[in-house]
């Protein structure tokens, strides 16, 4: 299945799309792991490896490997929440981190969202976006 992402009036991602349908848990963790998947696959990652990185201390500013591990992993948190609804409190559980990382993540990825190049590899991974 295609996932069409929520727009707002102005053509970006709506932050605040209405209210969605509920997702489960066992949803939320197959939305998010689609998106990780496809981010990854755009930045020529592989998901378990992106997992591998996240699960050990790294150093941002140092590590270069954990650094894009932790992009992709923000990616999808923001793809999940702002293109497919899924709450913030089911991709903190589904993702194993607090939920106000969850919100970091996301405001991280909201930062860039005014470089045009940036909005355009969202865009480009979102149309890429399938759920099996």
């Amino acid at each position: 299945m295609t996932v069409i992402p929520l727009r707002g009036h102005d053509g970006r991602f709506a932050s605040h799309a209405p209210a969605g349908p509920r997702y489960s848990l066992d949803q939320a963790r197959e939305i998010y792991q689609a998106y990780l998947a496809a981010v990854c696959q755009h930045q020529d990652l592989r998901p378990r490896e992106v997992e591998r990185q996240l699960a050990r201390p790294g150093k941002p500013n140092v590590d270069i490997q954990w650094r894009r591990a932790a992009y992709a992993r923000q990616l999808a948190l923001y793809l999940a929440n702002t293109a497919h609804n899924v709450p913030q409190k089911l991709l903190a559980e589904v993702a194993g981190i607090t939920p106000a990382a969850v919100c970091l993540a996301l405001k991280a990825i909201e930062d860039l969202r005014d470089i045009r190049s940036f909005d355009t590899r969202v865009d480009i991974v979102a149309a890429e976006m399938r759920i099996s």
